[in-house]
């Protein structure tokens, strides 16, 4: 695993233990939106390790369904919709 691919976990991870103390706390929508940054950290991870980078979260979001949905690399399920 590439240091890009490590960072980008350790993201993501965050990111769900922030989701985690948020809905605790009674935000469900700061949950909701820490989440979203987990899984947004997670397919950029996935994607660093196909050697793909991308800038933006619109890029990202394609991606995730041109390069692995499309594929078969994941279900249909996990596509954003852009695939």
């Amino acid at each position: 695993m590439s240091t890009l691919e490590s960072a980008l976990l350790a993201k993501a991870d965050a990111a769900l233990e922030q989701a985690d103390l948020l809905l605790k706390a009674g935000h469900p929508d700061g949950a909701a939106d820490r989440c979203y940054y987990a899984m947004f950290h997670a397919a950029s991870a996935l994607l660093a390790s196909k050697g793909l980078q991308y800038t933006s979260h619109r890029a990202v979001l394609s991606a995730v369904g041109k390069e692995l949905v499309q594929p078969g690399l994941l279900a249909p399920e996990a596509s954003p919709g852009d695939s």
